[in-house]
């Protein structure tokens, strides 16, 4: 589920964007830890839980992921961000069909130390491409629980590897697991990094039809990896070093390729992505943008942008020290 899709508001959390202080943020010394570490994709954690449930153990691993590094788990409760996706749908001609906007408010409820949860509400809007607007859609509040571990993973492989990502040498644990379930087999491949945010460098999930006597007909490829680790992000009215994402999705239907931007001051760390799809014939067939409205963060006290640098490098050298 992308995040765009989950999404509520809490009040009495003052807020980031237009009409906040911009060189300020409300964060509390002691956590300042937890907001710049806390910053992973949340995609791969249900698809693996799914995809490696029914595999024979090999060797059994506890996946490294902590509140520490879990994109909203690391954010105190209360904390919320409002994003809007808006989406064009493409006709066979290339002519567009509708457009439709989606307004989407999302709170952390609560963490817990193996879980946390999400309410989240949605307003649709849809503008049709004859002038015609359908009646605005509000979905009713709803609840999302999020393990903050994927429970124990069957790997084959595990070994350490380096990787180099915009010029910067990186060294990553790589894991690797292979499922065979419903006439279906499934490999997976993690290059983690528990050193660096956002933690998951890449990651890779190949499904083909279980044949004995050949590789398998390839039913869908996804492809996910860290493009920049230093990116300097566009937060409404402020700025924050960040990372950018690429991801595509390959299908006998077509091609879905997603760049995201994120920043580990934001709860959830998404602030802004691009989507396109293609058909089997390379034509559009949908795109789709998410941006940042707004966001709140649900620390007790501020601190200057020169405390928050200061405190960034003093949770870089304690990660170092482990």
């Amino acid at each position: 589920m992308r995040e765009g899709e989950l999404l509520g508001g809490t009040p009495g959390c003052k807020p980031h964007g237009r009409g906040a202080h911009p060189g300020r943020y409300m964060v509390h010394r002691c956590q300042v830890v937890h907001r710049v570490l806390g910053a992973r994709p949340l995609r791969w954690v249900a698809c693996l839980a799914a995809l490696l449930s029914a595999a024979p153990t090999v060797q059994a691993q506890s996946w490294p992921l902590s509140a520490d590094e879990h994109p909203w788990a690391s954010f105190p409760a209360g904390s919320w961000k409002v994003v809007v996706v808006t989406t064009k749908q493409f006709g066979d001609s290339g002519a567009l069909l509708e457009t439709r906007s989606t307004r989407t408010e999302t709170n952390l409820e609560w963490v817990e130390d193996n879980q946390c949860e999400l309410k989240s509400r949605s307003t649709i809007d849809v503008e049709r491409s004859d002038g015609s607007s359908a009646p605005t859609i509000a979905s009713p509040a709803q609840a999302i629980k999020l393990p903050l571990r994927a429970g124990p993973v069957a790997t084959t492989a595990k070994e350490r590897r380096w990787a180099t990502i915009g010029g910067q040498r990186i060294g990553v644990l790589v894991y690797e697991s292979v499922t065979k379930t419903d006439g279906k087999t499934t490999r997976h491949t993690v290059w983690y990094s528990p050193r660096r945010a956002p933690y998951v460098m890449r990651e890779h999930v190949e499904v083909r039809s279980a044949d004995a006597e050949s590789n398998g007909e390839l039913i869908v490829e996804w492809d996910s990896q860290v493009t920049s680790l230093n990116t300097r992000v566009a937060v409404l009215d402020d700025r924050c070093r960040g990372w950018e994402i690429k991801a595509v999705r390959t299908t006998s239907r077509g091609t879905t390729t997603t760049i995201e931007v994120h920043c580990p001051e934001v709860p959830g760390t998404l602030v802004r992505s691009s989507t396109t799809q293609t058909n089997e014939a390379g034509r559009v067939v949908r795109q789709s943008v998410l941006e940042l409205r707004s966001y709140g963060t649900a620390y007790s006290k501020r601190i200057s942008r020169r405390d928050l640098r200061r405190a960034r490098r003093r949770a870089h050298h304690r990660k170092r020290g482990r």
